[in-house]
């Protein structure tokens, strides 16, 4: 599972052109994409003016290729999707993802280190620590120009750029990480609430037949199959918002069977003081109309 002798060509939009050599490294496959762990080589720049050349070395360099507008499969018996995982399964991996994350939060703090006149207080977004570069940036610049020394102000801009793509990438990375772990998150919690929901649905139903005394079949189908889309609907929601990373997956895959849950509880409390029936008349009206018109 390791490559060696490996040679990245970049050639970017605007003219430039990288190359990245690495003695050897590994592939990771992420979400959109795979991520290339390379150790022990260099990374040759050239600028589009053809004036400006790059080269730097690294002990272990991280790229992320991005796969657009592709649709990679691979069959393996042995390899499982996160739906048909079982419990310790997904709680590995959940461990491994965190262990991933930290990492990289642990290789950004690192990056911002080797800096020591910049002071960061937030490493919690790529923005937030980027407002801080470019104001450090421009502070040293403006100092840097006062000396007048273009080679010491071009090494530092040098610097501060290799320090941008760096923080950058890791960023991107740490990103597909959070996600991933999201959605086995997701996948973990739906394990146990999607059985729970049956207890739910109980408390919902048991009351709705005792109110709805004159229903018929019909009718009582219609409205546990109302019931069920307001689950699935609440469900599907839930599940999107919590991969984006919008709401936490814990309280995405509960949140339907606790408004459901008390729903039922508050039909329960009127079923029990007898203070409200449920009248179907109107949909009973429409079912008999139909049976006269078929007869």
């Amino acid at each position: 599972n390791i490559f060696f002798d490996i040679s990245i060509f970049n050639n970017n939009r605007d003219g430039s052109r990288k190359t990245i050599t690495a003695e050897q490294g590994t592939i990771e496959s992420i979400d959109n994409g795979v991520v290339l762990h390379l150790e022990r080589g260099q990374i040759h720049e050239l600028m589009k003016d053809n004036q400006d050349y790059t080269k730097i070395n690294f002990e272990r360099y991280d790229v992320v290729v991005p796969i657009d507008n592709m649709s990679l499969q691979r069959k393996d018996i042995k390899s499982r999707g996160d739906r048909e995982m079982t419990y310790s399964m997904m709680v590995k991996k959940i461990s491994t993802l965190e262990e991933k994350r930290k990492d990289v939060l642990f290789r950004i703090k690192e990056r911002v280190s080797k800096e020591s006149s910049l002071t960061v207080s937030d490493f919690s977004s790529h923005e937030l620590l980027l407002n801080d570069i470019v104001a450090f940036e421009k502070i040293v610049s403006d100092s840097l120009s006062i000396s007048g020394d273009p080679k010491i102000m071009k090494s530092f801009s040098r610097r501060i750029k290799n320090l941008k793509r760096g923080i950058k990438n890791d960023y991107r990375l740490l990103n597909n990480y959070n996600n991933t772990r999201n959605r086995y998150l997701v996948e973990l919690n739906k394990k146990f609430s999607i059985p729970f929901a049956s207890m739910v649905f109980i408390l919902v139903g048991a009351p709705l037949g005792i109110m709805a005394r004159r229903g018929n079949f019909a009718l009582s189908t219609t409205i546990s199959l109302g019931f069920f889309i307001i689950y699935w609907a609440f469900l599907i929601a839930g599940e999107q918002l919590a991969d984006r990373g919008t709401v936490s997956p814990s309280l995405s895959m509960w949140l339907p069977n606790i408004l459901l849950g008390f729903l039922g509880l508050y039909l329960i409390y009127i079923n029990s003081k007898d203070r409200k029936k449920i009248s179907f008349e109107i949909f009973n009206l429409l079912f008999r109309k139909k049976e006269k018109n078929d007869s």
